[in-house]
Order: structure tokens, then sequence, then C-alpha cells
């Protein structure tokens, strides 16, 4: 490991077993939380205030004298873990811890101290949430002025935000985890006497039955208002809008809150927020901006559409700064790149409210945009969401794949991988591609992208991982494990709950094919959508004609190919022949500075074949491999070129 990582050092180990107990945490909802979010500052605004919730439970423990970071089995030194997170350079951090944990507490006389600090971490979580959320129901009075608009705009309130999280935590006494006790509570597969420290993994295993049964019990029934409501939440539908029940009224308080703001945090003219989605909003300005000692100008994140056009407003001779234009100017948008003329949003849906919410450029910024739209043509319009997360982690974590080796070495080490590469090297990485990370917690990661660099993000993060792992368990032997991911392109008017989604399912795609795997899905703004799984060795190759297409190569033949798929896939022609005709159009491009090689294009698609023969119990089917060529080729010319001609 580099220098950089010497906080991270020093793996513990875990203590003596006797009476000692173990301590699990969990924190939920997660997706449903995070992916109700219509910006990426809300995305961010999530996945951060989980990790808060979950350091704050963690505090009962570190703050004990007789504990602190070296108790906790999962995530590996979580103290330092979070210290690495907030070095972010006067910007907001990316959210580092997850939403559990796991931790060894030792024996105390009265054998109590694990039941006790249980209670005090759920406590010390739910107190934390209570905070932050009187924190934005204040600030909403004194800053955006609620309460002079409606008495009790906030009578819902309390009711929501005390049923929104499930907030668990169970100790399990480790000398009543005999061989006997193991044997008759878990099954074969959770327990076999054969293998070494099997007593050790068997508590493990039944740790987390445990938690499971506590949460099962400890059900809270959802909320349910009762009598004249308001309609629901925009962005949250189980939950109900603030603010007056009667349309009209609602519509008001709304209207006059969406010309406000909060350094710079604002509600759009259309939304109508619930207290969960307001908290989130609003988490920045009423609370994370003193607690992280953060100028107002680090809570800018940029908007879906400056995120397309990030590597478009660094080029050229009239480069833009989007953090400089706020600090200058105290506005900008990346909606201005692509608005027809510069003093009204193009259109005419809803233009005045639009234009309320993002007002228009100054006269100096008008100019800079026209200037640079006329030396480089219109920005990209779509960007990429990143998701990669971990395969089969839990069978390393229960020690099935390196026989003889216990959880005292091989829990802190596997944690230690885990964190190194979240805090090390996902960040480096996300930046180096011009990305924002969102999230990157252990083997998770989520980030947002110019389409350009996602494919090399993906690459670079996967092989980051893997050696990150071979550096910290090569001694354990066994495979190292995988990591699957997936890339969705969307434009960047598209509702981000939407684009979240399209992520998520790739990188389940991914998955569900085998697994270390790459899924790439493009939505494009006309309707069609296109996906295609290849493993992570086809990266390399498309990124090669991702750079070509980026210098100027035409893809006009693959369209050509692609009518052609119902005769070339059709069983007839041998594989010599359709290679032959893929040579061939390749090939008709004139200016062989803008066109693939065909040898290469002859190379990706037998690429193609060896991946899909690869696959279990999946016969070759010509139709199909040569569509996931096609598909492929195009969605790099795609990704060069930051959208399509329906862009």
């Amino acid at each position: 490991m580099d220098s950089d990582s010497s906080s991270l050092a020093g793996r513990p180990r875990l203590r003596g077993e006797g009476d000692s107990s173990l301590l699990s945490f969990f924190l939920g909802p997660v997706q449903p939380f995070i992916a109700s979010a219509r910006s990426v500052r809300d995305l961010w605004s999530g996945s951060f205030l989980l990790s808060w919730l979950t350091r704050s439970a963690m505090s009962p423990v570190l703050e004990n004298p007789g504990l602190g970071d070296d108790t906790f089995l999962m995530p590996f030194q979580p103290s330092l873990v979070w210290d690495q997170c907030l070095k972010a350079g006067g910007e907001l951090p990316a959210a580092g811890l997850p939403n559990r944990f796991l931790a060894l507490i030792p024996a105390d006389p009265e054998g109590k101290m694990a039941l006790t600090l249980a209670e005090q971490c759920k406590s010390s979580c739910r107190n934390a949430w209570k905070e932050i959320c009187e924190r934005v129901r204040q600030g909403f009075d004194e800053k955006m002025g609620a309460r002079a608009l409606t008495a009790d705009w906030d009578r819902l309130w309390n009711s929501q935000v005390d049923t929104f999280f499930e907030i668990q935590a169970a100790s399990l006494p480790l000398r009543i985890c005999d061989q006997a006790t193991l044997s008759h509570l878990l099954s074969d597969q959770e327990f076999d006497p054969k293998r070494t420290s099997c007593q050790w993994w068997g508590a493990l295993n039944l740790m987390a039955r445990l938690l499971e049964a506590q949460r099962a019990e400890g059900y809270v029934p959802a909320y349910r208002a009762a009598g004249h409501v308001p309609q629901k939440c925009t962005l949250l539908g189980t939950y109900e809008q603030m603010g007056p029940a009667a349309f009209d009224d609602s519509n008001v308080f709304w209207r006059e809150l969406a010309q406000r703001s909060w350094y710079g945090t604002r509600i759009r003219p259309v939304e109508r927020l619930s207290a969960v989605s307001l908290i989130k909003r609003f988490a920045w300005p009423a609370f994370f901006r003193e607690e992280l000692h953060l100028e107002p100008r680090a809570g800018y994140y940029p908007d879906t559409a400056t995120i397309a056009a990030a590597l478009w407003l660094a080029e050229g001779d009239f480069a833009i700064d989007p953090r400089d234009e706020l600090e200058n100017s105290e506005r900008w948008s990346g909606q201005w790149l692509h608005w027809a003329t510069l003093d009204r949003p193009s259109g005419k849906r809803n233009e005045d409210e639009q234009q309320k919410y993002d007002p228009p450029p100054t006269q100096d910024q008008g100019n800079r945009i026209r200037a640079k739209r006329q030396a480089q043509g219109p920005p990209p319009a779509y960007y990429a969401i990143l998701v990669l997360d971990g395969d089969r982690m839990g069978s390393w974590l229960r020690g099935e794949k390196t026989a003889g080796t216990g959880p005292n070495e091989l829990i802190p080490a596997v944690s230690e991988a885990l964190a190194h590469f979240a805090t090390q090297l996902a960040p480096v990485v996300a930046k180096k591609h011009s990305g924002t990370l969102i999230y990157a917690g252990g083997d998770d990661v989520l980030a947002v992208l110019p389409t350009r660099m996602a494919l090399a993000c993906a690459q670079e993060l996967n092989q980051q991982f893997a050696s990150s792992w071979n550096e910290t368990l090569g001694q354990f032997g066994g495979d190292s494990p995988t990591i699957s991911g997936g890339i969705a392109v969307v434009h960047y008017k598209e509702d981000l709950r939407f684009a979240l989604g399209q992520a998520r399912e790739a990188e389940k795609r991914a998955k569900g094919e085998g697994r270390d795997r790459l899924a790439l899905t493009i939505c494009r703004r006309s309707g069609e959508h296109t996906s295609v799984v290849i493993p992570w060795g086809m990266v390399g190759e498309l990124q090669k004609w991702n750079i070509k297409f980026d210098a100027g190569a035409s893809d006009r033949w693959l369209y050509t190919l692609r009518s052609e798929l119902p005769t070339l896939g059709g069983g007839l022609l041998p594989w010599e022949g359709i290679e032959a005709e893929v040579r061939r159009l390749a090939g008709r491009v004139e200016d062989k500075d803008k066109r693939i090689d065909p040898d290469d294009a002859v190379h990706l698609l037998k690429v193609c074949r060896e991946a899909t023969s690869k696959r279990e119990n999946e016969p070759q089917d010509r139709r199909k491999i040569l569509g996931d060529f096609i598909t492929l080729g195009q969605s790099a010319s795609f990704l060069a070129r930051g959208g399509g001609r329906d862009s």
C-alpha cells in the first residue's frame, strides 16, 4: 500500500473469546432513502446521512475508554475510515460507512456491557436523527419562513420522522455458543464442526440470525396518516407532503417556498415534499454545513447537465469552472448550456416556473457560454451513473473461501482491504476521471461521471479493488473476490430516480449473468434503450473503440450492419462469412483516420464469441453475439460523443 494508507495500518486482532460478546447493529431502509432523489446533492445527502447515523451509533463503543476502534470487526477501524472520508479538500465528503457494523465486546465483571452498549448504540443513532430533523424544521421556519405561511405546516412531521428508520442492535455472549447449541440452532452449512475455528464461524452466523429475528420482532407499524391530509410527497410516495391539506392552499404554500433559498438550497416549483424528503434536501444548510466546518461554497454538487458537460466545460480556450461561477456570480446552472437563448429557457411548458428556479445567467456568463458553443459545438447531453458491488463477499466473511483461516485473522484483513479501497483508492480514481463520488463503502461504490470517462473509471476501479484485496489478503490463498458493475447512460433531463434505478438494474444484470462483469445500459432520449453485459476483460477492447470514436471515427457502418442482422444471424452463413462482412463494412469508411480498423472490428467480434462460449449452459447464438457486438460498438460511439443523434 502507498504511504497515504499508513493510517489504516496496524490490523487489529480479535480479543479473547471466553465471556466476550458479539454486538451487531443495523440501520434501514437504505435504498428507498437514497433513491428518492431529485438532484445529485439529494443523492449525496441521503448516502452521507446514513453514514452519519451509523457513525453516531458507533459512538458509545468508540468513546468507551476500554474499547475503541479495535473493537470493531466490520468495518475496519471506523473512526480512521471516517476521518479519511472527511478529508475532502474543502468539498462535500463522500459517504464511507455502511449501514451496519459488527463488534467484539470483551467480558466485564457483570457480563452486561454488550447488552448495555446495544441499547446505547440504538439510542445514539435515534438522537442523532432527531437532532438533524429538528435543525431542519427550525431552519425551515427561520430561513424559509414556513411558519409565517402556514402555522401548522409541520403537523405530520413527528409521525413521519419517528417511523421511517428501522434501528436495531443485538448482542450475543460467546459463552453460550458451544458446539451442542450451534449444532441445534444452525444448519450444516452454517456450522460445520470439521472446519477450523468452527465455533467462531458458527457464532457469527448465529449473531446474524439473532439480529434478523430481533428485526422481525421489533417491527414498527408503517406510518399511516389519518383525517384530512395533504397529497403524497413527490419524491417519497409513502408519505404525505408537509403544509396545508387543501389542494389550493397547498399550491400557494409550495409555490411561495419555491421562490426562496437557504444557502443555495431550493425547492423546485413542482415539488411537494414530506418531512423525510425535506430533511434530505436541507440537511446540508441546516446541519452538515456547520458540523463539517465547511464554507457555503463547499455545498455545491453539480447538476446532471453540468456532470454531462464536465469535460466540455474544461476544454478549449473558453474554459468554465462552475465553482468559480458560483463564487463570482452566486449562480450557476448546467441547464443554461442547452437553452436556445440565454435570456430564457427554451420550450413553452412551465417557462415561468422554470425561470423562477433557474434564473438566466449574467450577461458575462451568457457571452462566454455562447462563445464556447460556437467554438466547440453543443455540449454533451448525457451522463453516466456507475454502480459497483462485490461478488459473494458473504462467503469470504464466513470463511468459506479460505480453508484453515480463523476469523481472528480473516475478518480484520477483509475489513482492512475494503476500507483501503473505499477511502484511499476509489476517491482518487473517481476524481481522476472527472467523476463525482457519492458513496464508497467497502465493496460498494456509487459515482456519476461524464459519459466519455465511464468505461475507464469502471475498469480502473475494478483493477484497484483486486489490487487492494490481493495486497492485503493474498497470504490467505483462495480465489480473489470479484466485483460486478452497472453503468447507466441517461439524458440530463431524465428523473434521477429513473437513472439510479437503471444503474442498479444494470449491476444486477451483471451479477445475474455470472458475476465479475460489467453491464452497460444506454437510455436514449428517443425511448430506445439498449443493454449489454461483458466480462471485465472486454472493457479494455471497448475503450480502444471509445478513444477512436472520440477522435472522430464514424459509426455509420454499424447501423448498416444492424440492418443486415436478420440475414447474418440467421444461422446459414458461417462465422468466416460474418467476419468478412464486418471487415468489409468497417473498411468502407474512406478516411482511415475516421474509421475503426477492420482487423480491430473482427477481433472484438471474436472476443464476443469467446465470452459467450464461456458462459455456462449458453449455446453459441449467432444473432445474439452479433447483436451484442453491434450494441457494444454503438455504445462506445455514444459514450465518446456524450450523446446520440437524438440528444
